[in-house]
């Protein structure tokens, strides 16, 4: 009976496990797409300004790839 018990908490905590996957998943996902309209809007605004605020937006997509790289390789590394 113990045993029973155990195999349905094991069972209920993969799924548990399996659901928390998935849910993150689907909000990297999400995110992925924003962070690519983002960078897609910085270069056509980097495109339309002078080139010391072309420079400035650069920075700061630079700065937003380098932080998405680093969130992607936290997960990679769970």
């Amino acid at each position: 009976m113990e045993s029973k018990v155990s195999q349905n908490a094991d069972i209920s905590i993969q799924d548990m496990i399996q659901k928390l996957r998935k849910d993150y998943q689907e909000e990297i996902s999400v995110a992925e797409e924003n962070r690519q309209q983002l960078q897609q809007m910085g270069e056509r605004l980097a495109r339309a300004s002078h080139e010391g605020k072309a420079a400035d937006i650069a920075y700061k997509l630079t700065k937003v790839n380098e932080r998405w790289q680093h969130l992607l390789d936290l997960i990679g590394a769970r």
